[in-house]
């Protein structure tokens, strides 16, 4: 797009790249990205990529400073964006909000608008996203402690199924990692081992984005702690 210079691709693909390096776990790179995108759309009046590089702008502003004054200003942007008919990547939209929302611990905020976004998926059809939303759904209940186990336990599997039959490894790792998490709290921590050791397996690409390094982190934790409890049963 840049050697043909054709500003619409190179805003496109600027964009996109900055979803990219955000699903990584690299928010500077995907604010940079997106405040190019900006600086493009702004010069050439293409409003409809202006509205999503700004939330993700914002995004990337919030996770390296906490200011929960920029979760209204990304809100303020994304309705402005339904308003004019955009439902684009809704799904996603409202993940990054929600997290927002579970960063501030602002719990109840986060509940309402996953539910929300959850409710939504059969009128908008947008199922790319919907193991995040599954998974999302599960933190909040685990973290207010809303639900029953049985019921939690339902959302992290929903959340590790979806993304199973979308063959999505990189959504079902992060699902994993939260289950996996709920289950060392509970000591099960056989079984947490048994779930990241088989997810990681299928992982053969994106060694270095954060789900990864936490999953390995998590998995090593895990088993540095079985063998200490297990060399302190044979004392």
């Amino acid at each position: 797009a840049t050697e043909i210079h054709h500003p619409f691709s190179m805003a496109y693909a600027t964009y996109f790249s900055a979803v990219i390096h955000q699903l990584r776990g690299d928010n500077k790179k995907a604010g940079q990205l997106a405040k190019q995108t900006l600086k493009l759309c702004e010069q050439y009046e293409f409003w409809f990529w202006h509205a999503t590089a700004n939330m993700m702008s914002i995004w990337s502003q919030f996770e390296m400073t906490g200011d929960t004054k920029l979760i209204k200003q990304y809100i303020d942007v994304m309705e402005k964006n339904l308003k004019h008919g955009s439902r684009l990547a809704l799904t996603y939209h409202h993940s990054l909000l929600v997290r927002m929302y579970i960063k501030a611990e602002k719990w109840e905020d986060a509940e309402v608008v996953i539910d929300g976004s959850i409710n939504k998926l059969n009128t908008h059809h947008e199922y790319f996203f919907q193991p995040e939303l599954h998974r999302l759904k599960a933190l909040i209940s685990w973290k207010r402690n809303s639900v029953s186990q049985n019921e939690l336990e339902a959302y992290f599997n929903e959340a590790i199924h979806v993304a199973q039959r979308q063959s999505s490894t990189a959504l079902e790792l992060r699902a994993t990692i939260d289950y996996c998490r709920y289950l060392v709290s509970i000591n099960q921590e056989d079984k947490a081992e048994q779930k990241l050791d088989e997810v990681l397996q299928k992982v053969d690409e994106g060694l270095s984005t954060e789900d990864y390094q936490q999953a390995a982190l998590l998995l090593g934790q895990i088993r540095e702690s079985s063998t200490r409890q297990a060399e302190s049963n044979t004392v």
